[in-house]
């Protein structure tokens, strides 16, 4: 069956509406199994004294969900109109600027916040709010009419010949950006090497290569796919996959990070008392090697 042809495109639409629902299904269950550390960190502070990394997270966690909601709408027979069709879209840019914030705010406190990295990463996010503005700004919505089986082949709009421009100009600018600062991530790292088997060093070299292992995994293969110029549908899929993989894996290490710093429970008010960093020191303070750095990272996750 010929990957052009409309039973094929009908059958890819299936699959992807399942994908979706599947999706839906299991981002549900992890959403609401960490909701309540999400209630943890917002509580009794208001949203303009949330720090960066609690705004990016919670960006994230949402955009998640809610990308996996509206791309449904769109299609399969589900009626929808435009404005659902640019919200199926910019959620997703939304969840790739933030998780891309949460990668860029680690890198700047690997490295103490230093003016150069700061300056890099802010580049590479404006970068892809840019990208993201473009592309939306390219896009053409029209709607589109049901075949003879009273379904849409793909969706419920068409969205014109500079769309796959967005798609392709998107994925390699968040690519370039999301790679520069692994680059930067392990270069920092590296001046701490001796450190690196000790408390929170440990944790950042083992969520840092988990991170550059699912990227390597998600990223390329979704790259090669946009500039094949593969079936949209097939693409779909794919950035369907990319999106929650991605997301889910940046929000889990921020909250795998923020409880590696947390204090842990203790029946002694001495351990009741004793805040995130100094708990950070008490693990990394007698490696010669290690200096303030370790005081940025630990307080990166704190509310």
């Amino acid at each position: 069956m010929d990957s052009g042809s409309s039973e094929a495109n009908a059958a890819y639409v299936d699959a992807l509406v399942k994908l979706q629902y599947t999706n839906l299904g299991l981002y549900a269950w992890e959403y609401l199994l960490h909701l309540d550390h999400d209630w943890q960190l917002v509580r009794g502070v208001w949203p303009w004294r949330w720090p960066l990394t609690t705004w990016a997270y919670l960006v994230c966690r949402n955009s998640i969900l809610l990308s996996i909601i509206f791309s449904i709408t769109t299609v399969g027979d589900l009626p929808c109109t435009s404005v659902f069709v640019y919200l199926s879209y910019i959620f997703p840019f939304l969840l790739v600027v933030s998780a891309s914030s949460l990668l860029a705010i680690r890198t700047a406190a690997i490295w103490s916040r230093a003016r150069w990295v700061i300056g890099t990463c802010v580049a590479g996010l404006l970068t892809l709010l840019g990208v993201a503005v473009f592309s939306m700004a390219i896009m053409k919505v029209e709607n589109a009419p049901m075949n003879h089986n009273g379904r849409y082949t793909y969706a419920c709009v068409k969205l014109g010949p500079d769309h796959a421009l967005g798609v392709k100009l998107s994925i390699t600018a968040n690519h370039v950006v999301n790679w520069t600062m692994f680059t930067l991530t392990f270069t920092g790292l590296w001046r701490h090497r001796r450190a690196r088997a000790v408390g929170l060093m440990r944790v950042l070299w083992a969520q840092s290569f988990a991170l550059l292992a699912l990227a390597m995994a998600v990223d390329i293969p979704l790259l090669c796919l946009t500039w094949m110029e593969v079936n949209g549908v097939i693409l779909s899929m794919g950035l369907a996959v990319a999106g929650l993989l991605l997301g889910m894996g940046t929000t889990r290490m921020t909250r795998s990070l923020y409880k590696s710093v947390s204090p842990k429970p203790s029946h002694a008010e001495e351990s009741r008392s004793r805040t995130t960093t100094e708990q950070a020191l008490s693990s990394v303070n007698d490696v010669e090697d290690v200096d303030e750095d370790c005081l940025e990272l630990s307080r990166i996750e704190t509310p």
